[in-house]
């Protein structure tokens, strides 16, 4: 029996993509449009963190040069300090102030023993007095010698005086005359100069009852006490000191390298660590030469190296007193027009 030839069995069953008819070609398609799309995605997410990389790199280097501008500035607030010291040796008799007080100008600190002072100017009164009864006697004495020398020329110019008077005589009374003359005109001498002497006297003593009450020289405060009522003192011994409150500055230092870019008036910003307050402050002082760090620094490396002090003003009156003497501080420097400018 004649048989048709038979398809296997695997032409005889259609694939499933031909029963869906052009379903593997669209299928491709679509896969090759999904990888074109995740191709570009990617490049795009790639090109967008090249931006970001390269916008930071740029903002980053931008910020290390601002911040290398920036000149930061480490030290303390110091104010100017002024000695009350004992002019001559003697006992503290009373002390008005202690410390922390503010003082005025004029205002009274301490009283000391000026006993021996009083006895001087009681010494120099008298003796102002002795003077002066010396001089009026002397011009006593000149007054009178040129009264008999006026009685000798008025009798010498008359007749009995002509006749009976020889020349040696009238030499000789002369003379006399002259003698009595020198030595009252010397007596008055000696007792003027022993009456300037004696005011001289009087007055230096009196010059000097400032050293025993002694007064504020200006507005400040009192920092230190250093002697208590009933001490004795030397001269020259310091009694007090004083702050000036109104002329705070902060003293810090800079390293060599930077030195080039700081000038006098160059203006800056201080804060104090131990208040959150920024004051203002210009720089009034550079020392002329370089020094080592302060050897109040706690590490030896950070001593070694050589360093700039400077002087920075604070231009503002701090009411509240929050800059005080001793206290830790540190100023920025502000960028002068010239480094602020295009560069």
């Amino acid at each position: 029996m004649n048989s048709k030839p038979t398809r296997s069995t695997q032409e005889q069953v259609p694939d499933s993509g031909e029963v869906a008819g052009q379903a593997p070609v669209f299928n491709n398609l679509t896969s090759k449009s999904l990888s074109k799309k995740n191709k570009t995605l990617a490049v795009g997410v790639a090109v967008a963190c090249l931006i970001g990389i390269l916008a930071y790199l740029v903002y980053d280097s931008l910020k290390e040069q601002a911040e290398e501008r920036r000149i930061f500035v480490s030290g303390r607030i110091e104010t100017p300090e002024t000695y009350i010291a004992a002019a001559t040796a003697t006992r503290v008799q009373s002390v008005a102030v202690n410390e922390g007080d503010r003082v005025a100008k004029g205002q009274l600190l301490l009283i000391l023993d000026d006993q021996a002072l009083q006895s001087k100017l009681v010494a120099s009164g008298s003796a102002i007095a002795v003077a002066q009864n010396g001089q009026k006697i002397a011009r006593a004495q000149v007054a009178a010698a040129q009264q008999r020398i006026a009685t000798a020329r008025a009798k010498g110019k008359g007749f009995f005086a002509k006749m009976f008077t020889g020349k040696k005589k009238k030499a000789e009374i002369a003379q006399a005359l002259r003698k009595d003359m020198i030595e009252a005109q010397f007596m008055l001498q000696q007792a003027q100069a022993g009456l300037a002497r004696a005011q001289a006297y009087k007055a230096e003593a009196t010059s000097k009852i400032s050293y025993f009450n002694i007064k504020s020289p200006i507005d400040g405060i009192v920092s230190m006490r250093s002697v208590q009522p009933g001490e004795l003192v030397a001269a020259g011994q310091v009694l007090l000191t004083l702050s000036d409150s109104k002329s705070i500055f902060m003293k810090g230092y800079i390293p060599e390298g930077k030195i080039s870019r700081i000038k006098i008036g160059q203006k800056a910003t201080v804060s104090l660590d131990s208040a959150a307050v920024k004051l203002p402050a210009h720089i009034v002082a550079i020392d002329p030469t370089p020094s080592f760090t302060p050897e109040n620094i706690y590490f030896k490396d950070d001593r070694v190296r050589q360093v700039f002090g400077l002087k920075l003003a604070i231009d503002t009156i701090n009411t509240d007193s929050r800059a005080k003497a001793g206290m830790a501080a540190e100023a920025e420097v502000l960028p002068s027009a010239k480094e602020d400018g295009p560069k």
